[in-house]
């Protein structure tokens, strides 16, 4: 399928499409509806959904096989430091912050649902 023809099959239908479209995603939670509306009439795109950004930013890809594959670059033009990171060393340095902000007290927390609308 080619950009005109997704396109215009968003045009015609875009409910069908974008609900067409959620399910390429790894969700946490599926959404039931992918189109909703707020009381005024703010729509709001598979608002029961849930995704983890983390999962799909490196676990995702280093379950398919891709873990030592370059994930990030950090390239500094002031220290002349280049350095490549594979999603697996990425995946290492995010578990320990992570660990070191539990250490310090953080926790999760669930944002009440009034601060979305």
């Amino acid at each position: 399928m080619n950009y005109q023809e997704l396109y215009n099959q968003s045009i015609e239908s875009p409910e069908k499409f974008w609900s067409d479209q959620a399910k390429e995603i790894d969700w946490f939670t599926n959404p039931k509806q992918s189109l909703t509306e707020t009381d005024n009439c703010y729509p709001k795109w598979y608002e029961d959904g849930v995704l983890n950004i983390c999962y799909l930013a490196l676990d995702k890809h280093i379950n398919n096989g891709f873990g030592e594959q370059v994930a990030m670059v950090y390239d500094s033009p002031v220290t002349q430091t280049v350095k490549k990171y594979t999603f697996n060393e990425v995946k290492s340095e995010v578990a320990r912050l992570a660990g070191g902000l539990l250490s310090l007290g953080l926790k999760k927390e669930t944002l009440p649902s009034s601060i979305c609308q």
